[in-house]
């Protein structure tokens, strides 16, 4: 069994004691009060703080790259749909196998090439698959796209 600490005896006036009285000295027990934190307290709230504060700076930072990424791809499907209706307005095939940069966008790169795809060649087409990737890290892949086409004819025909 623990062991209760008891406060100091002081000795006080009573309220009689202040002239109304006998002004005998009454012994009460001074209360304690605890009027600020230890050091440990303050050292063990700083440290919350400082892990709280580091959660948050490790989060934020994974959100911008997060978004910076989204972005990027976000760029690239533009360039690539951009693309396609160019190819398509001047009634050019996509060149497969090719690769280039985007006209005014040095920092995306695309490339074609044909997909084996056993489906679609059972009716004399073939897949192509284009690759937008991001110059800067190296090539990393933003956003791909395969689409069926008919097989090309000798003679240079679609």
């Amino acid at each position: 069994m623990a062991a209760v600490r008891k406060a100091p005896l002081t000795l006080a006036l009573s309220a009689q004691g202040r002239g109304e009285g006998t002004g005998k000295a009454v012994p009460r027990r001074r209360t304690t009060s605890r009027d600020g934190l230890t050091l440990v307290e303050v050292i063990a709230g700083l440290a919350l703080m400082a892990s709280l504060l580091s959660t948050m700076v490790v989060a934020y930072s994974a959100h911008l790259r997060q978004h910076r990424t989204a972005q990027r791809k976000v760029q690239a499907v533009e360039l690539l749909d951009r693309t396609l209706e160019d190819w398509r307005r001047i009634a050019q095939p996509i060149p497969v196998p090719s690769e280039g940069d985007f006209l005014g966008k040095p920092e995306f790169h695309w490339q074609t090439e044909l997909v084996p795809n056993s489906t679609v060649q059972q009716f004399f087409g073939e897949v192509v698959r284009i690759e937008v990737r991001e110059k800067q890290e190296p090539y990393r892949l933003l956003c791909s796209l395969e689409l069926p086409r008919p097989k090309r004819v000798a003679g240079g025909g679609r």
